[in-house]
């Protein structure tokens, strides 16, 4: 058994704790996407230029852009085409005038050359093509499953360990065999607040949380499909006092289409509910010594562990029996160790 730690916090400070799982052999790389509108040619709304900063290149890579659109000239996304498999997503009406299509998101995978660009034409008369393997969501009593054709995973929705059981679909046939489940449920998997009680100058009584054995969160499925899913659980703080809290939680899981890997963003939460509503109190210092999400991955052999840094170059190292860890140290610092 196998642990990888994806982030650890170590501030008495809230921070966002967002991390991509990528397997080995790949890199995650940084993408910007610039409009130039061109409304004169027709069917073309504007031209989406994708390019790559990180200098390792793209290759269908997750990408979104907001398209800002004129007032009166679209109620719906039909028609609405990229010239590749893309998801489009209404994010703002002109409300005050005739309810039209303000902006919209168009989700889509980029392919982009070391330190190139791409250009993608946003169309308002085209066909959006489906991707070869869209990603799936089927909500369930107890369990969320999502599948991306290379990738299935479970979320459940009483014990949330964020990730419940993953396979990954090695022999490409699509089964998802037991053999090939790389996270299997465990309590210990998933989120863990180690929160601070009765703090005084210096030290604090230490209050370890493992988010799959608090109450269970509330679940939205915001998107489900066909290029990108996004699964939202939130739980609510419930604060008491200084000596008594539960730490609350917003977390995002995103699923990608034809895609091995997820993104992750956790955010910690302080907006409380409780006895102390009652006072008037909406929250309280929530003190801790670190949040960490951590998995125990079914793997054997030689397994090598590849995190990019940030700068172009990526950290490569052997995954022992003792994990390797990602760890933020500073708001601005990070460490990477075993």
């Amino acid at each position: 058994m196998r642990k990888v730690r994806e982030a650890r916090l170590n501030e008495n400070g809230a921070r966002n704790a967002g991390r991509r799982l990528v397997p080995a052999g790949a890199a995650c790389v940084a993408v910007a996407a610039v409009l130039c509108a061109n409304p004169a040619v027709a069917g073309t709304v504007t031209t989406v230029t994708v390019k790559e900063s990180s200098g390792v290149g793209a290759t269908g890579f997750p990408t979104t852009v907001v398209i800002p659109l004129p007032e009166g000239r679209y109620q719906t996304t039909s028609g609405f085409s990229l010239g590749v498999p893309a998801q489009f997503e209404v994010l703002e009406r002109w409300a005050s005038k005739d309810g039209s299509i303000r902006h919209v998101a168009a989700h889509f995978q980029a392919t982009v050359s070391a330190n190139g660009t791409a250009a993608y034409t946003f169309r308002d008369d085209g066909t959006n093509p489906a991707p070869p393997e869209p990603v799936q969501v089927a909500d369930g009593a107890t369990l969320i499953t999502v599948t991306t054709g290379p990738l299935k995973f479970t979320i459940n929705k009483t014990s949330f360990d964020i990730l419940d059981t993953v396979w990954l679909d090695r022999n490409g046939d699509r089964t998802y065999a037991d053999s090939e489940r790389i996270v299997l449920p465990n309590t210990a998997d998933g989120g863990r607040f180690d929160g601070c009680t009765n703090v005084t100058s210096g030290s604090c009584t230490a209050q370890a949380q493992n988010d799959a054995s608090l109450p269970a969160p509330t679940f939205t499925v915001e998107e489900s499909g066909p290029m990108r899913a996004v699964i939202r659980a939130e739980l609510p703080t419930s604060y008491s006092g200084p000596n008594s809290h539960r730490h609350g939680y917003a977390v995002r899981i995103y699923a990608y289409a034809g895609r091995s890997d997820v993104k992750i963003d956790y955010q910690l939460q302080n907006s409380a509910t409780g006895p102390a509503l009652d006072a008037g109190k909406f929250a309280g210092p929530l003190y801790f010594n670190a949040l960490t999400l951590d998995w125990a991955l079914q793997l054997s052999g030689t397994v090598t562990v590849r995190t990019g840094k940030g700068d172009g170059t990526v950290d490569s190292r052997v995954l022992d029996s003792q994990g390797v860890e990602l760890a933020q140290t500073l708001h601005d610092r990070y460490q990477i160790r075993n």
